[in-house]
């Protein structure tokens, strides 16, 4: 009886992902069908969860299956792609669950809802990869206020309340719908309202006038001529940008252990105008034969002058996991053949403008986990490897909503994109 309300909130909850910059505004409607919904047994719930969360999940991570299926080799990455969706899935059903759960004790469908889905969004948000990868790491690319970040002003009372208050009054305002409830709708519309009216919003430039973001595109896998490859990029950003102080590279710009390929220093700061400026250039660092790290490197005057090494590495693809044999196997798929990546010391020190501001790097999935909530935020990313441009536009939308959730200024480059928040 209530598959199609069931499929309909999986298809809206996937739509507005998907295609965010048109969709955006049925965010406010993706529950609304779901909240309908009522159960007569945990078995029904648990069916009606695996069902919502294939569909909304499948479609929401199809980018990053799709990367499985490509980076992987041999039929286990069809397994393995399978397996994720299923996870997640079975996750969904303990959200369904734990709705009827609720009703059992409240005897009010539109209460266990709220309550429940606020509940599955913080596990989304801070721990939904346990199962995964044994550490206590969300996914808030899943987060249902993302998508919001379109429209940056009907956030804009984060900084201030948070997320989860904003995530109450989300699921509040589609449960008053849903059950036709004026004050639900009025108290659950009400701190968009106020954002959208009375918080001003954050200034988005396209240049910043000390820092400038450099997106690119690299192709050459040879070091010599990879190194070239970078000072090209430095010099087009130079030429674009003559007023600004540091230019920044995304991610993975250069692949190598920087210390092994120093004739790379002096070619990208002995061109042009570049000796004056500060360079930041991702790369790798190698501590040791067996210690390699992704950094990122501060360079001026020919000079390394600071370097950051990224502490939370990205499962299966820069570190490995061996929490079960499934596992095992499908860390095989992407590391094999592979360098793993070790994690850099919790405590780094950050680096100072010469006005006195501190400056903290954020890596690529960093963006998820370990986000800076101080001084000025440089998150560099490297989206390349996405064939459906959806997925790094949203990796934008959540920097940025980072970026308001803790009030710092932003610059962020990825290989597609940039975004400077000031």
């Amino acid at each position: 009886m209530f598959t199609i309300p069931v499929l309909l909130s999986a298809v809206l909850y996937a739509a507005t992902f998907l295609w965010v910059t048109l969709l955006w505004p049925i965010s406010f409607l993706m529950y609304v069908p779901l909240f309908w919904c009522q159960f007569a047994s945990y078995k029904q719930a648990f069916v009606r969860g695996v069902l919502w969360g294939a569909v909304a999940y499948g479609a929401t991570v199809w980018a990053l299956l799709d990367l499985i299926v490509y980076v992987g080799k041999g039929p286990w990455r069809f397994v393995c792609a399978i397996g994720f969706v299923l996870y997640f899935s079975c996750l969904s059903a303990l959200w369904f669950m734990s709705a009827y759960a609720i009703w059992r004790i409240t005897a009010r469908w539109w209460l266990g809802w709220i309550i429940s889905t606020v509940l599955y969004g913080a596990l989304v948000y801070y721990g939904i990869l346990y199962g995964l990868t044994g550490a206590w790491q969300g996914y808030p690319l899943a987060c249902p206020l993302v998508p919001l970040m379109n429209q940056p002003k009907l956030l804009g009372l984060l900084p201030y309340t948070g997320w989860i208050f904003l995530c109450m009054a989300f699921c509040s305002l589609q449960a008053g719908i849903a059950y036709k409830k004026k004050y639900l709708i009025f108290l659950g519309g009400l701190p968009f309202l106020v954002g959208w009216l009375c918080v001003q919003e954050r200034h988005h430039i396209e240049k910043y006038d000390f820092i400038a973001p450099c997106p690119a595109f690299f192709c050459e896998t040879q070091p010599y001529e990879r190194a070239q490859e970078v000072c090209d990029a430095l010099l087009k950003a130079e030429y674009c940008t003559p007023q600004a102080k540091m230019i920044v590279l995304p991610e993975s710009a250069f692949p190598f252990p920087l210390e092994e390929h120093s004739y790379a220093v002096a070619m990208w700061q002995n061109n042009g105008n570049l000796f004056e400026k500060y360079l930041v250039v991702p790369a790798h660092y190698r501590k040791s034969q067996t210690e390699l790290y992704n950094s990122v490197y501060l360079l001026h005057r020919g000079r390394i002058i600071h370097r950051y090494d990224k502490k939370e590495l990205l499962p299966f693809f820069e570190k490995g996991c061996s929490l079960n044999p499934f596992l095992k196997k499908c860390h095989t798929l992407f590391l094999k053949d592979k360098e793993e990546f070790v994690p850099g010391l919790p405590l780094q020190p950050s680096f100072k403008l010469p006005d006195g501001q501190d400056v903290q790097f954020c890596i690529c999935s960093e963006l998820l986990w370990n986000f800076p909530q101080k001084g000025i935020v440089i998150a560099v990313v490297h989206d390349g490897h996405y064939r459906y441009s959806y997925f790094p536009f949203l990796f934008k939308l959540l920097a940025s909503f980072k970026a308001n959730l803790y009030k710092v200024p932003l610059i962020y480059v990825a290989w597609t994109c940039q975004l400077v928040l000031s």
